[in-house]
């Protein structure tokens, strides 16, 4: 996984992309930013806004609204 704050510049997308791009693994790939990008996904990778992925990851996780309470 890679975070960035934007990845609108070629340069940073590609800064993200290279370590991922070279794990040859199963493992999803992911990059998070505050970006709301129209690509979703490059050579297998995920682009991801973070605030949707933190939104979607914590009802998985079956949290409520306050940070660090669980759903019991």
């Amino acid at each position: 996984m890679q975070v960035a704050e934007t990845i609108a510049a070629e340069e940073t997308l590609e800064r993200k992309f290279k370590p991922l791009i070279s794990v040859n693994d199963n493992y999803e790939k992911i990059i998070l930013s505050m970006d709301k990008s129209y690509l979703k996904a490059k050579d297998g990778i995920k682009l991801l806004n973070i605030i949707d992925w933190m939104l979607e990851t914590g009802k998985q996780q079956n949290f409520e609204g306050c940070s660090g309470c669980r759903q019991k």
